[in-house]
């Protein structure tokens, strides 16, 4: 904890002062900083508690705006996990025996929507851009729509980035490290480490190179809780 204060100190007086602060008012600016940052942590870890009391949260998980769980099944959210429900809300489903489970360090960005029947699980560190969408139903078949709608479970790897308003269906598995452009359609698997975009979405091109890939993400990099912002 000490050293995520440490941290954020010395990355606020960077951008503030161009380097450690040099005189009194520089820390003073610095100290009152701090303790706006640190209300402004209190109130969005009191409402994580608040919005998401209904799910089994971790540790240090926020939640900035509203966010709005709905159903009867199970949601698990890992520790350090942010969620930005502003201007719209983050909206979290989990229908009578689902299951929708988020891993640590992940960022769910404005007007996000996960809806799972059976089963949606995202691993830790993913960035989800607006109004990323992700279900694993029809919620209704085409032919008949009073029929029970099909559901398979969506798996998505540690480290994935979901530009804005990419949709992904039903069955999908996503590797890890993948990357998935705005406005994408995800209809089938796409894997790790590559980069996938259109309607449906295809595979253009391979992310760097994939054992290195894997070293960095086993040594802890690359976590969304590191990181100032989150995805667009």
């Amino acid at each position: 904890m000490m050293a995520r204060i440490r941290g954020w100190m010395q990355r606020t007086a960077a951008a503030r002062f161009d380097g450690p602060e040099r005189s009194f008012g520089d820390t003073v600016q610095l100290v009152l900083a701090m303790v706006g940052h640190a209300l402004r942590m209190g109130w969005r870890l009191l409402r994580a508690k608040y919005d998401l009391r209904r799910t089994d949260s971790g540790r240090w998980v926020t939640v900035e705006g509203k966010a709005i769980v709905q159903g009867k099944g199970k949601v698990r959210i890992g520790e350090h996990c942010k969620l930005v429900g502003y201007p719209a809300p983050v909206h979290i489903s989990a229908g009578r025996g689902g299951l929708v489970e988020i891993g640590a360090e992940t960022f769910l960005s404005t007007g996000v929507r996960i809806s799972a029947a059976q089963a949606v699980t995202i691993g830790r560190g993913c960035w989800l851009g607006d109004d990323a969408m992700i279900m694993d139903t029809d919620q209704h078949s085409v032919d008949n729509r009073d029929a029970p709608p099909a559901r398979q479970r969506v798996s998505i790897g540690d480290n994935v980035w979901l530009a804005s308003r990419v949709i992904v269906l039903k069955g999908v598995s996503i590797g890890q490290g993948a990357v998935v452009a705005a406005g994408a359609v995800v209809t089938k698997d796409v894997p790790a480490y590559t980069l996938a975009a259109g309607v449906p979405a295809k595979v253009i091109r391979r992310i760097g190179d994939a054992d290195e890939n894997s070293s960095a993400s086993a040594g802890g990099s690359g976590g969304a809780a590191g990181r100032s912002a989150g995805p667009a």
